[in-house]
């Protein structure tokens, strides 16, 4: 294809999987602030999409349904840059409908996730002020020592300022690590396990490598016996938790079944959303077009852009531009990028 297509199409593949991110981000939210089951809803409404994965289940599957799976952040050098990129041009013309971008809002509220993460620590645990905190996982993806935009250095950043002793462990990360040194973290980073957790009052698992995930059993041993686990990663069942008598609370972990007519609304949201970032895309292409495209074969068309981009290993299947339709709020809940998908369109 052209060079435009093609530039499109890569960012497009990020920022279309940040939105995602974002929407599940907003759904998970609203079913802890309700003690519902964010990850029944989840694979019920990815039913609905046709679009399913095994990541509820197994944390060791890459999502790739319609809803992902909402974790402490979003990090790595792709998805925190790529929706700017895309839309950086228009940006830098000053256009006005960058103010009712489902991609540039997708930012905002993945960026939140950290500190709202601290708020559930904090919520089921109560204050962390002069409690010692650990935060196990540095990385910002699982099984990799990357640290780039870690959202576990900002959690971490986010516990020292609540006034939390914190220490930070990752089995793959370097102590010397730039990002770490960078964040003003180094001196709080060990390598060292049992370290790490011997005077724990709360654990956060932030990241869900392996090591972490199959060694439940080492980290209730190590840790003192009251220790309270946020399981921020997916990392374990809540049942598995229970099971080892550990007082614990988990990203999306409520109690109660989602409704036949919350799944309906969320699936139609979602609906909304994803006509609304193929309305955005198709915006982007065209005013890209116009200012660089010199000829026919250089143009960027969205159907080629949709059709590429489907084939994204990772999911970013887009339906073709056209009207957005909004649900009637559930029990007064409208995610922010469905009512922005509406606005724009």
């Amino acid at each position: 294809t052209n060079s435009l297509t093609a530039e499109i199409v890569k960012t497009l593949e990020n920022a279309y999987r940040d939105v995602r991110i974002a929407f599940s981000a907003e759904v998970v939210r609203w079913c802890d602030a309700g003690d519902v089951d964010f990850y029944a809803l989840r694979d019920q409404v990815n039913e609905q999409l046709a679009q399913t994965d095994g990541a509820s289940m197994d944390p060791s599957v890459v999502p790739s349904g319609g809803l992902l799976v909402p974790t402490v952040g979003v990090g790595g050098h792709c998805l925190p840059k790529d929706g700017i990129l895309l839309w950086w041009r228009r940006l830098e013309a000053g256009d006005p409908m960058a103010a009712h971008s489902l991609i540039l809002e997708s930012r905002r509220i993945n960026d939140d996730s950290p500190a709202l993460t601290l708020g559930l620590a904090q919520e089921t645990f109560g204050p962390l002020r002069g409690q010692h905190v650990t935060v196990l996982g540095a990385a910002y993806r699982s099984d990799s020592e990357d640290t780039r935009n870690s959202p576990s250095l900002v959690l971490a950043e986010g516990l020292r300022a609540a006034g939390a002793a914190v220490r930070l462990h990752d089995p793959y990360v370097r102590p010397g690590d730039q990002n770490l040194r960078r964040a003003g973290l180094a001196a709080i980073f060990t390598n060292d396990f049992e370290e790490s957790v011997r005077d724990a009052a709360v654990v956060i698992v932030a990241t869900g490598h392996r090591v972490y995930r199959e060694g439940l059993d080492t980290l209730i041993a190590a840790a003192p016996q009251s220790v309270g686990i946020v399981d921020a990663c997916n990392a374990w069942r809540p049942e598995v938790l229970t099971s080892r008598g550990s007082r614990h609370v988990g990203i999306g972990r409520g109690a109660r079944a989602p409704s036949d007519e919350l799944v309906a609304f969320v699936a139609d949201a979602f609906r909304a959303v994803e006509r609304g970032a193929a309305n955005e895309v198709h915006g982007v292409a065209a005013s890209l077009n116009a200012r660089y495209a010199g000829d026919e074969s250089s143009r960027a068309d969205i159907t080629e852009i949709r059709r590429l981009a489907a084939t994204c290993v990772t999911g970013c299947s887009l339906p073709a531009p056209g009207q957005v339709t909004s649900p009637a709020p559930h029990a007064g809940f409208l995610p922010r990028l469905t009512a922005l998908a509406v606005h724009a369109g």
